[in-house]
C-alpha cells in the first residue's frame, strides 16, 4: 500500500475492499498534501542564532514541515536556528521551535522544522488546518 505496488484489481471486484483502498488513499494524499502545501502569512518572527543573537525576522509561508523567512537585518544563516513567533489567533500562542536551513536566497531563507514542543506542535498543526488548502 506504501508504494503502491500491490493495488491490484482482480475480477470480479469488491467494493468494500476497493472502497477502503481508496479511503486510505485519499487521506494519505490529504495528508501530503497538507505536509508539503505553502501557506501565505505575513508574522513578524525572530530567528536566534547559536551565539544567543537574535535577528528579526518575517514569516513568507508556512506547511507542516517547514517556513520561509525574510531576514531584517543582513545576517548569514547555516546550520540549526531557533525561531520564535505568535500564532495570529484568540491565544496569541508563541511558538518556539529548532529549524535546520535548507536552502537560501539572502535575504529569504528556507527552514526545516525538526524540533519543537507537544503543545506547540498541537497548535501549530491546528493553526495550519484551519487555513484553506491552495
Amino acid at each position: 500500500m506504501e508504494l503502491g505496488s500491490n493495488f491490484v484489481v482482480g475480477k470480479p471486484l469488491d467494493i468494500k475492499h476497493l472502497s477502503a483502498y481508496f479511503q486510505s488513499s485519499l487521506h494519505k494524499m490529504q495528508a501530503e498534501h497538507r505536509r508539503y502545501s505553502r501557506h501565505p502569512v505575513a508574522l513578524d518572527a525572530e530567528v536566534l542564532l547559536r551565539d544567543g543573537k537574535a535577528i528579526p525576522a518575517q514569516l513568507l509561508n508556512a506547511s507542516e514541515g517547514g517556513l520561509t523567512l525574510r531576514l531584517l537585518d543582513r545576517e548569514q544563516l547555516d546550520g540549526s536556528v531557533t525561531i520564535r513567533f505568535a500564532l495570529p489567533n484568540a491565544r496569541e500562542m508563541l511558538i518556539t521551535a529548532v529549524a535546520v536551513l535548507c536552502w537560501s536566497r539572502e535575504p529569504i531563507f528556507g527552514v526545516k522544522l525538526f524540533g519543537m514542543d507537544e503543545e506547540s506542535r498541537r497548535a501549530y498543526a491546528e493553526w495550519l488546518s484551519s487555513m484553506p488548502m491552495v
